[in-house]
C-alpha cells in the first residue's frame, strides 16, 4: 500500500531460526512514524527508516543467536560420546535438556512479541486512521460555522482557536461543538449547509469509534511492551547458559578436539 508520494505504508519483514523461516509480517511503516511501538520514538535527526532498519535487524540477530542455540544443543544430544564426555562437567541429557527447554521458551516468546508487534502497529494504524478522519469532518464543521456565524457563535460552536493536538482535549472540545450545533438556533442553518442532524450524529459516533480505537491502541502497546520484557528475559536466560555451555565444554574437550569439532561454531 502507497501514499501519494510512492511511500510504502507495510513494510515485509521475515525472521529465520538457523536458516529456516520461520516468521513473517507486514510492518506498518507510516511515513513519519515508523517506529517499534515498544520503543521511545527516535531523535528527529535520525532517519525513521533507518530506525525500522535497525530495529528489524536487532530482531534478526536475535531470531539467529535462539536457532543456533537449538542446533548446538540437538547437536549433542545426538552425539551419545559428546554426552558421555560432558556429563562429568554437569552436561548430561536433563541439564542438556533443560537448555533445550530454555530455547523453546526464548523462540515462543520472540514470536509471541513479533505477533503483539504487529497487532500493536496494526491497532495503531487504525486509530490514526480514525483520527484523521474525525479530524477531517471536524475542519469541515469549523469551516461552515465560521463562514455563517461571527465570533460569540463561532466560539460556542467550537470554530474560534486552533484544534487541540492532544486527543483527549480534540475529542472534548469537538463533542461539545457538535452538542452545540444540535441546539436552536444553530441547527437549521448548519443543515442549510450541509451539516444535517444525521451528518452531526454520525460525527459523533466517529468520536466513540476514535476513543474505542485509541482505547486499542494503548492496550496493545501495553502488551507489546510486556511481549518485549519477557522477550528479553527468556533470551538472557538462554544466551546465560549457552555461554556458560560454550566455556565449559571448550576446557572440558581440550583434549578431545575431535569431539569438540562435532559442536557447532
Amino acid at each position: 500500500m502507497k501514499d501519494k508520494s510512492g511511500t510504502s505504508y507495510f513494510v515485509p519483514v521475515q525472521l529465520t531460526f538457523g536458516g529456516r523461516k520461520r516468521f513473517s509480517l507486514n510492518v506498518y511503516a507510516h511515513p513519519t512514524h515508523m517506529t517499534d511501538p515498544t520503543s521511545p520514538n527516535p531523535a528527529p535527526s535520525v532517519p525513521v527508516a533507518k530506525t525500522q532498519h535497525a530495529h528489524a535487524l536487532q530482531d534478526q540477530r536475535l531470531a539467529n543467536k535462539i536457532g543456533h542455540a537449538e542446533r548446538v544443543i540437538q547437536t549433542v544430544l545426538g552425539k551419545p560420546d559428546l554426552i558421555l564426555a560432558l556429563a562429568p562437567i554437569g552436561y548430561n541429557e536433563l541439564e542438556l535438556n533443560r537448555g533445550l527447554a530454555l530455547f523453546t521458551a526464548a523462540q515462543t516468546t520472540f514470536s509471541a512479541r513479533q505477533q503483539a508487534l504487529a497487532v500493536a502497529t496494526s491497532t495503531k494504524a487504525t486509530r490514526d486512521l480514525t483520527l484523521a478522519v474525525a479530524k477531517e469532518e471536524f475542519t469541515s464543521f469549523r469551516e461552515t460555522v465560521q463562514a455563517n456565524y461571527v465570533k460569540a457563535d463561532r466560539t460556542n460552536l467550537g470554530a474560534s482557536g486552533v484544534v487541540p493536538v492532544d486527543m483527549e482535549k480534540f475529542r472534548t472540545n469537538a463533542r461539545s461543538a457538535y452538542a452545540a450545533a444540535l441546539k436552536y438556533p444553530y441547527l437549521g442553518v448548519l443543515a442549510t449547509n450541509g451539516f444535517t442532524l444525521e451528518r452531526i450524529d454520525t460525527a459523533i459516533k466517529a468520536l466513540d469509534e476514535l476513543a474505542a480505537t485509541d482505547s486499542a491502541c494503548e492496550s496493545a502497546h501495553a502488551e507489546a511492551k510486556t511481549a518485549t520484557e519477557t522477550r528479553d528475559a527468556a533470551g538472557k536466560a538462554l544466551a546465560q547458559w549457552m555461554a556458560k555451555f560454550r566455556k565449559l565444554s571448550r576446557n572440558a574437550l581440550k583434549k578431545r578436539p575431535d569431539l569438540h569439532a562435532l559442536i557447532p561454531e
